[in-house]
């Protein structure tokens, strides 16, 4: 992502993106400048409020988000399946089914809480592109 410097506080960066058409999760609020994205600062680059920076994710942050977007769905209907059939043995298919189906929902309900609230310095600046407002 590239965007400019809005605050430097200590080693996170608040930065305001720069219009890009890759960017399809919020860029309604980012044409309307709405959004500051947070980033940390990892090389400690002398950066002030106005430069235009250029960001990158980090892998453990990308890995986290992934899993926590896939695994919770299908182990919530795992986990329903399973649970409905070790409690009750005497359930039929459409017991267990429904039992899978309510378990995926509530992996849906956890991938959206998870995804929410993402880790911290999933974003890092990786370079400064210009040292100045233009």
């Amino acid at each position: 992502m590239i965007g400019r410097v809005h605050a430097v506080s200590g080693g996170t960066v608040l930065i305001a993106p720069k219009d890009n058409a890759a960017c399809f999760g919020c860029l309604k609020s980012c044409h309307e400048g709405r959004i500051l994205v947070s980033a940390a600062n990892p090389q400690k680059l002398p950066l002030r409020p106005g430069q235009m920076v250029e960001t990158e994710n980090s892998p453990p942050g990308l890995l986290f988000q992934s899993l926590a977007a896939i695994l919770p769905l299908p182990a919530g209907f795992l986990a329903g399946f399973l649970l409905i059939s070790g409690l009750f043995p005497a359930a039929g298919e459409g017991a267990r089914a429904a039992a899978g189906a309510l378990g995926l929902f509530l992996g849906g309900a956890l991938a959206l809480v998870i995804r929410r609230r993402p880790p911290r310095d999933i974003n890092r600046v990786k370079r400064v592109i210009a040292g100045s407002p233009d």
